[in-house]
């Protein structure tokens, strides 16, 4: 009677374990779907507004997600190429839109270019490193250049011959980084060079020095609507504004020693608004391309490509259509029509260095770009 009753206790244990261990098994494989990689979507945390201190950059948004490269738009383009050096700088002159004028720096390519029929065929008139070109705003015949130690060079015959303005900026052997003018001071020109800002206000006769003496000043930006507002890039000192012409000027924003601004553009529509690019001089593969809504005390990140940080060389607007920027990368051509919140890819390659930018009032326009040995027509 024990033995049986040993026995069918065994059955019956055996059956309680079997049950357990099924219930063991289906409860595991419950909880290993669930928790699968993959198979739910973290919550995003809210985002909030979040003021920034005066003189600071905003940092690029992080998403769960990456951001889609800009769409690109095709278009052909035209190639001169040269042997070395590099276009620094394009104008059109407004008056007849088949006269193209062109600087080239570096190697033996370097000088001043014109062409009389949009480009095809261009003429070099002057042997030297030359960063600039400006075309008088009374008279576009008359043009002006400049560039390393060279002092600022001035034509009367549209670029055919030129003569060397001597004044202050010649004989101190400053460098001409970029030469200005606008329409709320006409008459006035504008020098940016390796001793400081200096004004003409007699085509380029005569010189005075505005201010920023002995700093090595790139380039200037303008106000749209008060003439008394100007911005200027001080290499590796940062960004200087003056309020009354010239007289005082506080720098409005600084990094650090190592950190260079590349080029600077102003909103011609409204005050205040300012594009920079800048470079890590510490780190060669950082850059960036920032906005500020309040004259240059805080910065957003509105690079073309957010997960792809690249060289900014060169800013401009359409002159014809509101909100439209271009912008010259290490990675070719970009265009918004959003004022820089969002970009698109317009050529001529990918990873080409475009320095200068230069289009025709058309619609749509003739687009002009200045590389490295190279320059580009749009077709």
């Amino acid at each position: 009677m024990s033995k049986i009753m040993t026995f069918s206790n065994n059955q019956h244990l055996k059956h309680a374990v079997m049950v357990f261990l099924v219930i063991i098994l289906l409860s595991a494989c419950t909880n290993s779907s669930s928790e699968a990689p993959g198979s739910t979507i973290p919550s995003i945390p809210t985002q909030t507004s979040t003021s920034f201190p005066t003189n600071t950059i905003v940092p690029p948004t992080e998403t769960a997600t990456l951001v889609p490269t800009p769409t690109e738009i095709v278009y052909s383009w035209e190639s001169t190429a040269f042997d070395e050096g590099a276009v620094s700088s394009l104008a059109i002159d407004p008056s007849a839109s088949s006269n193209i004028y062109m600087t080239m720096w570096g190697g033996s390519s370097k000088g001043f270019y014109f062409s009389n029929d949009g480009g095809i065929t261009l003429e070099r008139v002057l042997n030297k490193d030359l960063y600039t070109v400006l075309i008088d705003s009374s008279d576009p015949s008359i043009l002006y250049t400049g560039g390393f130690g060279a002092g600022i060079f001035k034509s009367t015959d549209s670029g055919k011959s030129w003569t060397l303005l001597v004044n202050k900026i010649s004989s101190s052997s400053y460098t001409v980084f970029s030469l200005y003018s606008q329409q709320l001071t006409s008459g006035v020109i504008y020098a940016a060079t390796s001793g400081g800002i200096f004004t003409s206000k007699d085509q380029g006769n005569t010189w005075e020095l505005m201010g920023l003496s002995e700093k090595k000043v790139a380039a200037l930006a303008f106000d749209p609507v008060d003439s008394a507002v100007l911005y200027a890039i001080a290499r590796r000192e940062g960004l200087f504004k003056t309020s009354d012409g010239g007289q005082n000027w506080a720098q409005v924003w600084y990094k650090d020693e190592k950190t260079d601004i590349t080029t600077i553009l102003a909103d011609p529509n409204t005050p205040g608004t300012l594009y920079m690019g800048i470079k890590e001089l510490k780190d060669p593969m950082s850059f960036g391309l920032y906005k500020s809504i309040d004259g240059g005390l805080n910065w957003k990140d509105i690079n073309p490509v957010p997960d792809m940080p690249m060289p900014i060389y060169t800013l401009l607007w359409d002159g014809s259509q509101a909100n439209i920027l271009y912008c010259g990368t290490g990675d070719g051509f970009y265009k918004s029509s959003d004022n820089g919140e969002s970009w698109v890819f317009f050529g001529p390659e990918h990873y080409k260095n475009i320095y200068a930018i230069a289009l025709t009032s058309g619609n749509p326009p003739k687009f002009y770009l200045g590389s490295q040995a190279a320059f580009y027509i749009s077709k």
